[in-house]
């Protein structure tokens, strides 16, 4: 199942580097005038969960007039200017001892997170409209997580002079090829004791999404985790030039694993998987499991989000 398409494979290239600068400024001197304090704190997540877990708090922080703050010591990968040219504003360490539990989200599990993700969801069914002037955003869930996303979320200068060596190497023209991410390890192969998270969808039927998305399309970009599912990619879309920067020895991410791995391991992993996510974005048109945060994400910036539809089979496509 996917959303109605546009034939064109013309993708929106908005400059937004000054806009985006102007636009946290202004999301600053917004966020300091309000009184009441919530503090968002990064965990040993997945990278992605923890972006998308900023920009719901921001969208929810801003809807409800909270003066967010973000504290990053408990990131276990680097920090977030590493990954995007912005910054986020920290709490004094006073802050954190003196304000209240319940307007501290320190984990997924506490109360204030499992409350924003509530209010999240309630949202995205009601299909409610958020409003906030100062800023410029009007509209549903999508498109004010957007207009947050596009301007925090713009890539640091690294990760976007890797993603155009990369695109230079594997021969990919923006706006001319068609991007996937497919996510394996412990979102189909859990640890005991949690819950599948992920879909192992078969690879015929993401060629079958591929093929109806983007048919005018030959080369694809594979984002993947696993090595084998590129390679089961390129046995069956047989007309397309399959490529990926996945390393060949990668079967799967298990957050575990990552979290132990050695300070130098774990950063080029994050960098080269925050340098994936751009080249899929400057694709023509994207596929991918929303039920990963990689995914989710990745339409979310896309420069065309019309031509981003989902893989799950079990799930609606966002947006």
């Amino acid at each position: 199942m996917t959303s109605p398409l546009p034939t064109s494979s013309e993708v929106l290239e908005p400059d937004l580097q000054d806009d985006a600068a102007e636009w946290l400024k202004r999301y600053a001197e917004l966020n300091r005038s309000f009184e009441q304090p919530l503090i968002l704190h990064l965990t040993q997540r997945g990278i992605f969960s923890e972006v998308n877990g900023v920009i719901d708090a921001m969208l929810f922080a801003l809807v409800h007039r909270r003066r967010l703050a973000i504290w990053e010591q408990g990131f276990n990968h680097l920090r977030w200017s590493d990954y995007f040219a912005s910054a986020l504003e920290a709490p004094e360490e006073s802050l954190l001892a003196s304000i209240a539990g319940q307007q501290q989200m320190t984990n997924a599990k506490s109360k204030p997170f499992r409350r924003l993700l509530a209010w999240v969801e309630t949202v995205a069914t009601s299909a409610a409209l958020l409003r906030v002037d100062e800023l410029g955003i009007e509209g549903h869930l999508f498109d004010a997580r957007r207009a947050i996303a596009l301007r925090l979320c713009q890539p640091s200068k690294d990760v976007r002079e890797l993603a155009h060596i990369e695109m230079g190497r594997l021969s990919l023209e923006p706006g001319r090829f068609a991007a996937v991410h497919i996510r394996r390890g412990d979102k189909i192969h859990p640890r005991p004791g949690h819950a599948v998270e992920g879909e192992d969808t078969p690879i015929d039927h993401v060629q079958q999404v591929l093929t109806s998305l983007a048919p005018e399309l030959r080369d694809l970009f594979v984002l993947t985790d696993d090595i084998r599912a590129a390679q089961e990619l390129e046995r069956v879309c047989r007309e397309n030039r399959v490529v990926s920067i996945c390393p060949p020895d990668a079967v799967g991410h298990h957050q575990p694993q990552f979290n132990a791995a050695p300070p130098a391991e774990k950063a080029a992993t994050a960098l080269r998987l925050a340098m994936e996510c751009v080249i899929a974005t400057r694709s023509a048109a994207f596929a991918g499991g929303f039920k990963s945060n990689v995914a989710r994400f990745v339409a979310t910036v896309h420069a065309n989000p019309a031509r981003c539809v989902s893989t799950d089979s079990k799930l609606v496509p966002w947006p």
